[in-house]
């Protein structure tokens, strides 16, 4: 289940209700897809999206959204630091970013419009989406002791099939701060 922080109110948000009720004004919304017995989550790209095909017709008609697919990553994904470290950087898309977690966390920082910064922690089961526009960061949870990635998630492309990134430059405060 998601949990929303919000540091400069040294708050945390925990039932879906909460979450919803603070999310949902900033065009952002959150949904659990079940996990259980559906796929394994080492299973190959085609594996894992026919196993949530139903899913994600679903959302490709709620959003308008073109395309899936999966991305794993783990200690042996290629440049690994350097792709983790763009994630980490402040930026926006000119499409939606959503993201379903199959396996592992990862916090989301939000830096709204309006109100304070704040991050969505997601794991296995949760679904989000960034709407285009809204600057963002993300991290991935790390395996202790080993200190490496490990997250499997399904992607959901932009209605032009594109997704393009513009950073801001803002390297987000609060980045790593993943609940155990």
């Amino acid at each position: 289940m998601a949990v929303v922080l919000i540091p400069d109110e040294n708050r945390a948000l925990k039932s879906e209700k909460e979450i919803q009720a603070f999310i949902n004004p900033h065009g952002i919304f959150y949904e659990k897809w079940p996990l259980a017995e559906r796929v394994n989550p080492e299973a190959d790209a085609e594996d894992i999206l026919k196993a949530y095909a139903p899913e994600i017709e679903v959302l490709k008609k709620k959003g308008g959204y073109v395309t899936a697919d999966v991305m794993n990553v783990s200690p042996e994904t290629p440049n690994l630091d350097e792709m983790m470290a763009k994630y980490k950087m402040e930026h926006t898309h000119s499409e939606d970013e959503v993201r379903f977690i199959l396996k592992g966390k990862g916090l989301f920082h939000i830096h709204p419009q309006t109100g304070p910064i704040f991050a969505i922690q997601v794991e296995a089961g949760d679904l989000i989406n960034v709407p285009r526009g809204t600057k963002h960061g993300s991290v991935y949870a790390k395996i202790e002791p080993y200190g490496q990635y490990d997250c499997s998630k399904i992607n959901q492309g932009g209605r032009h099939n594109t997704l393009i990134a513009g950073s801001t430059g803002i390297m987000l405060p609060y980045a790593g701060a993943l609940l155990i």
